[in-house]
């Protein structure tokens, strides 16, 4: 991202923060469209972009984490120790509580979904770098945050940021 022009990287940081993974791919189609992009312009430009980042990554081997200690359930998230599952992916906006609550009934069927609480924030930060790059690794949001800007299960914010749990 260091390559790209200071208005692009602004711009975002702003998507990043304002829409939903779902509302991003919306953007992009759009965009697409509306330059009238195709294909191989398109994949063109990703392999240049992932052979920027990989040589990033190649110069400094320190600060990647390449052991993954989590099982990973493919569109759904990643399993805790604790036998939780963590949803892959998470709000970009401070939403209210009650659009974090509504959001629940979109999530993968099959699981009984609740707003992360404090004791599971604390575990997953405990493992944040591992548990980031597992979200990556399956297209999901990185642990961006810290708990005071969180909406938890148990906390008395009215907004926030949102990830949602389930045992399973």
């Amino acid at each position: 991202m260091d390559t790209l022009p200071v208005k692009v990287r602004l711009f975002t940081k702003m998507i990043k923060q304002s829409l939903w993974k779902k509302d991003a791919i919306a953007l992009m189609s759009e965009l697409i469209n509306h330059y009238g992009i195709n294909k191989d312009e398109l994949f063109d430009a990703a392999k240049t972009v992932a052979q920027q980042v990989d040589n990033v990554h190649t110069s400094r081997p320190s600060t990647i984490r390449k052991t993954e200690r989590f099982k990973v359930i493919d569109k759904v998230g990643v399993v805790l120790p604790s036998n939780k599952i963590l949803y892959y992916d998470g709000s970009e906006n401070c939403g209210p509580r009650a659009q974090a609550r509504s959001f629940v009934r979109g999530l993968p069927s099959g699981y009984n979904w609740h707003i992360m609480t404090k004791a599971e924030f604390e575990e997953i930060m405990e493992l944040k770098p591992d548990i980031d790059n597992a979200l990556r690794k399956m297209g999901g949001l990185a642990m961006c945050y810290p708990e005071r800007e969180y909406l938890l299960g148990d906390n008395s914010l009215d907004r926030g940021y949102v990830r949602y749990v389930a045992n399973l």
